[in-house]
């Protein structure tokens, strides 16, 4: 893999900064992991001067380089002590792993070792994704609670990952009690800003994705899940929403203006052509379940499995923790 799938090298700084919140207060903290010989070893949580990656699809794993403060400085020709953080998606703990998670791993593995080869300080996440209605529906076919089905399969992903010599740095579970404070300081954050609402969703429910679709969408798919091929059903709840729509305007600004926030070209052209479709607001919110983390201020709705996921690239790095 090139140096350039490092993408949103010395861009996200900025943006985080924007939103009031600054890293200066990030510590540090002890995991264990395994060396690129098989050795277990030590390592740290990322402490000031990562900045936080994306993933884009199943497989991708993202990088990005940032300094510990300030604007963000050329790193060497070789990237010699530049900071590079690495994800893989974070894996669904409703059943037990399988060959594709091990692949998606080893892509992200192969990139974490080559960028430490160059000499670059590489932070390599992954974890476990445990919240939602699946994993809720599982552990009842199996007679157990959400949080016993979550802690087998995550010990399971994580045992199948050292054991494939995969050099992770740390592994983020979304039950984790860190993370899910930093979440709920996320959207206590947006809701001070107003930029939350209640609301109500008319449409169509994509039962094995967790996900709505719009009268429109859910035609031009026949009705059918994209990825299950099941039929859709039609369903009303109320929800929370982030009101995405008005920053319609910024991310088009983002994106034009800094034509190297995201690579490589083709997907920057997919996200630039789907902002000219126009943005609608988001649920960040669900009450057709319980087993999630809990929305601020309504203990009738839990945080939508799919934010509460998102913000693990960031919660990893401790930033929800100066959120306040």
């Amino acid at each position: 893999m090139s140096a350039g799938a490092c993408a949103a090298r010395r861009l996200f700084t900025p943006q985080l900064r924007r939103t009031g919140i600054s890293r200066s207060s990030i510590t540090s903290s002890s995991t264990s992991s395994r060396s690129s010989t098989g050795a277990k070893r030590v390592v740290k949580q990322p402490a000031r001067g990562y900045c936080a990656g994306a993933r884009v699809g199943h497989v991708r794993a993202a990088a990005t380089v940032a300094p510990a403060d300030g604007p963000a400085s050329p790193a060497s020709a070789d990237g010699a002590g530049s900071k590079c953080f690495v994800t893989t998606p974070i894996y669904y703990v409703n059943d037990r792993p399988h060959i594709g998670h091990v692949y998606t791993s080893t892509v992200a593995d192969v990139y974490a070792r080559f960028q430490r080869s160059r000499g670059r300080d590489v932070f390599f996440l992954t974890g476990t994704d445990e919240h939602g209605l699946k994993v809720e529906q599982s552990a009842e076919r199996r007679g157990v609670s959400p949080q016993e089905l979550a802690d087998e399969n995550s010990a399971t992903f994580r045992a199948v990952m050292t054991s494939m010599n995969i050099s992770f740095d740390a592994f983020i579970r979304t039950t984790d009690g860190s993370h899910k404070t930093q979440v709920q300081r996320f959207v206590e954050r947006l809701q001070e800003k107003d930029a939350v609402y209640l609301g109500r969703f008319e449409g169509w429910y994509d039962e094995g994705q967790e996900e709505y679709y719009t009268e429109t969408k859910a035609k031009d798919l026949d009705y059918k899940s994209p990825i299950s091929g099941k039929e859709m059903v039609r369903s009303s709840e109320e929800n929370y929403y982030f009101k995405l729509s008005a920053f319609q305007a910024q991310l088009e600004a983002l994106h034009a203006d800094n034509p190297d926030f995201l690579t490589p070209p083709a997907r920057r052209n997919e996200m630039v052509k789907r902002l000219k479709e126009g943005l609608n607001d988001v649920p960040i919110s669900r009450t057709n379940f319980t087993w999630g983390v809990g929305m601020p201020g309504d203990e009738n709705h839990v945080v939508y499995v799919w934010i509460d996921a998102l913000l693990n690239y960031v919660t990893a790095l401790g930033l929800g923790e100066e959120v306040g």
